[in-house]
């Protein structure tokens, strides 16, 4: 079962007949380029190079960058949704409808200061769009829209009024709550939301380990209820995987497990990650290794290991590389 719309990140897979394209989404460096959409056939062996092919440009006079960062769903009209940070805070939505091509942006009201995150959850009967990002000043912000009627965004009351939040990852579980996983003061936190407009409660996932960045979050199959999975940028640069145990009393999470390096090569140095649960039930894990401009993906094989990593070809943009 491939994770559809209820988690955020910049990597999706689309449906196929047995295994659908993975779609990626990259951000330009500065000066402002604009956003490149990738996309990769999930059905091709895992080998290396993985060939990754460029989609489309999305650019816009209106929103020229440099960006933040985005993150990229399929939402349950078949559209890829994104909604993209620029540098100066603004906050908008772009979208993309079949052959038809991008469109957008679409303004949302406030200013983030990092990463956004991104889902469609279960509220409202199709399905309002939830985003929640670093706030400027500290805390976050939460922003959503009403697709039972309305194409306006809305701001919601903060789910944190404080810290210093580098990133976060963004579910609607299947719990009925928005659960968010985020870097706050250097530390991986937890939060989950008790219903629409509840009471936003926290905890510490690891407070002995120090880590950066926005985290990957999904609920995956794993389980009866489904296990949340969390990898995360460590202070050096590589990445921990965490998950937490949603059939257990007290829903424990594990201490966290280095996913392998290269052998016989330089420490990686991961700047952004990214996770789904594809159509094959393994967890896929796409992080950009900056030192390398590079991404490297993982797979996880049920449970068992970790493979990987599997280098994709340097993408460029106006001959700069940036992945």
């Amino acid at each position: 079962m491939a994770t559809r719309n209820n988690q955020s990140g910049w990597l999706v897979e689309c449906q196929g007949e047995q295994h659908g394209s993975f779609e990626l989404l990259a951000t330009c460096p500065a000066p402002p380029r604009g956003l490149i959409h990738f996309s990769h056939d999930s059905s091709s062996s895992f080998c290396a190079p993985e060939i990754w092919r460029e989609v489309a440009r999305i650019r816009a006079s209106a929103f020229p960058g440099p960006f933040l960062g985005a993150a990229l769903i399929l939402s349950n009209y078949g559209n890829l949704e994104i909604v993209v940070v620029q540098k100066d805070g603004a906050v908008a939505h772009f979208w993309k409808n079949g052959i038809f091509g991008w469109s957008g942006p679409t303004f949302l009201p406030g200013k983030a200061a990092g990463v956004p995150a991104f889902v469609q959850s279960g509220f409202g009967r199709c399905g309002n769009f939830e985003v929640i990002a670093p706030s400027p000043g500290g805390g976050l912000r939460h922003f959503w829209r009403d697709n039972d009627g309305s194409v306006l965004w809305h701001r919601a009351p903060p789910p944190q009024g404080d810290g210093n939040w580098s990133g976060v990852g963004l579910i609607y579980s299947n719990f009925g709550h928005l659960e968010v996983v985020g870097v706050r003061d250097e530390r991986l936190t937890f939060l989950w939301q008790d219903g629409p407009a509840g009471v936003w409660r926290r905890e510490e996932i690891d407070p002995a380990r120090a880590v950066k960045g926005r985290p990957a979050f999904i609920q995956s199959t794993y389980g009866v209820r489904g296990n949340f999975e969390v990898v995360g940028l460590t202070d050096v640069g590589g990445l921990v995987h965490y998950w937490r145990n949603n059939d257990a009393a007290g829903f424990p999470w594990s201490a966290g497990t280095l996913l392998p390096p290269v052998p016989n090569a330089p420490p990686l140095h991961f700047d952004d990650v990214t996770m789904i649960q594809s159509s094959y039930g393994r967890l896929e894990v796409v992080a950009r290794d900056a030192s390398r401009s590079a991404i490297l993906h993982y797979r996880e094989g049920l449970g068992l290991h970790w493979e990987g990593p599997i280098s994709g070809p340097a993408m460029t943009c106006d001959g700069t590389t940036f992945i």
